[in-house]
Order: C-alpha cells, then structure tokens, then sequence
C-alpha cells in the first residue's frame, strides 16, 4: 500500500470524521448549555452559562467548516461532482446562507 492509497482510503475520511464529531460535540454542548440556562434562578447563573455559549461556536463552527470542505473534497475526487445538480447547487447553497445570515439580525 502507497502513502497515496492510505491518504485515500483512512486520512481523509479520518479528517470528514473529526469535522463531525466536532459538530456534534458544539451542538450538544449548545443543547446542555441551553437546558441549563433555562433553569438558571440568578443573573449570576445566567451570565455564567452566556459565558460558556459564547465559546460553542468556536468548536461546532470548525467542525462545520472542515465537514463541508472535506466532504466536498470526497466529492470531487468521486464520480459525484460530475452530476449536473450537485455542482450547480453549491453556489446556490452559499447564497442562501449568505442571505439569511445577513436577515438574522434583523428584528422582525
């Protein structure tokens, strides 16, 4: 086995693994931290578990941004990036983002 079919076949699934457990990891941490922050009886209590949410996105957000690239990769690599849907839905997909995050702001 060359160090190019072992890049292939374990590190680079290895890499889409760690981008989703990271994921997962931030979105339990959210959940917990949400649970516990609706049981909070203090303002003390509350600023305590803000503290702790603030720092969630630093690991769910990595995680997601090495998933999407990662598995993008794998894609192009395979025969599925020559399918005519998933090359155009890419840009489409980042708009969409683009333009809900920029609404999310906005109080309604």
């Amino acid at each position: 086995m060359t160090d190019e079919d072992y890049d292939q076949l374990f590190a680079r699934p290895l890499l889409h693994f760690v981008g989703l457990a990271m994921l997962f990891i931030g979105y339990g941490l959210e959940w917990i931290v949400s649970a516990f922050l609706r049981g909070a009886a203090t303002t003390d209590q509350v600023r305590a578990w803000l503290r702790v949410y603030r720092h969630i996105a630093a690991v769910s957000g990595p995680g997601l941004l090495v998933l999407i690239l990662s598995g993008a990769y794998r894609a192009q690599i395979s025969v599925a990036m020559k399918n005519g849907w998933l090359s155009a839905s890419g840009p489409r997909h980042l708009s969409s983002r683009w333009s809900s995050a920029s609404c999310s702001s906005c109080r309604v």
